[in-house]
């Protein structure tokens, strides 16, 4: 089940965006290690910066920390 959040441009219209986390999450890109490490310790981005999806002049940041939120909450 796809976790999906709503966040503020920071546009002057303020748009409300639907952001899935997972799909952000899987930027697929497929690390390998020649560690086991488990995924806690994979290297994480600290916020992901999208284009707004109803403006032009907007930008929707993710941080790390409303992404952790989120999912705990699963």
């Amino acid at each position: 089940m796809a976790t999906t959040i709503k966040v503020r441009c920071n546009g002057p219209n303020k748009c409300v965006n639907e952001v899935d986390l997972e799909e952000l999450i899987d930027d697929g890109e497929v690390t390998v290690y020649r560690v086991i490490m488990s995924l806690r310790q994979r290297p994480r981005r600290e916020r992901y910066v999208l284009k707004c999806k109803k403006c032009s002049e907007g930008e929707v940041v993710v941080t790390r920390q409303m992404i952790e939120e989120n999912l705990k909450r699963d």
